[in-house]
């Protein structure tokens, strides 16, 4: 049981080297994306944020993996994912925005 939740830990763990990948690529490639309030921007991401994101994506992954480890029921999957995910977004829209953060 233990190897199995290793094993997918370790897959969370390359996806999101990956995702943080798109943005570092982005970053030195110099490409523009569109933003809403300015037009047109390149993404400047510092190494904290880097590590935040990272930080939020490993552990809302292994909350996942965790918290669905004796769950066999499909719907209760999904029903946890959408929590998980929430959280996650509430967390991550706060950072990016500042809230909280006077």
């Amino acid at each position: 049981m233990t190897h199995n939740i290793t094993k997918k830990l370790s897959i969370w763990a390359g996806i999101v080297a990956i995702l943080l990948a798109v943005p570092l690529l982005l970053m030195k490639l110099h490409i523009k994306l569109y933003d809403p309030g300015s037009g047109y921007e390149e993404i400047n991401w510092t190494l904290s944020d880097f590590i935040l994101a990272g930080l939020l994506l490993l552990g809302a992954g292994s909350v996942y993996i965790l918290a669905t480890k004796n769950v066999s029921g499909r719907t209760q999957r999904i029903i946890i994912g959408i929590v998980v995910f929430i959280i996650l977004a509430i967390i991550w829209v706060g950072a990016a925005t500042g809230f909280g953060a006077e």
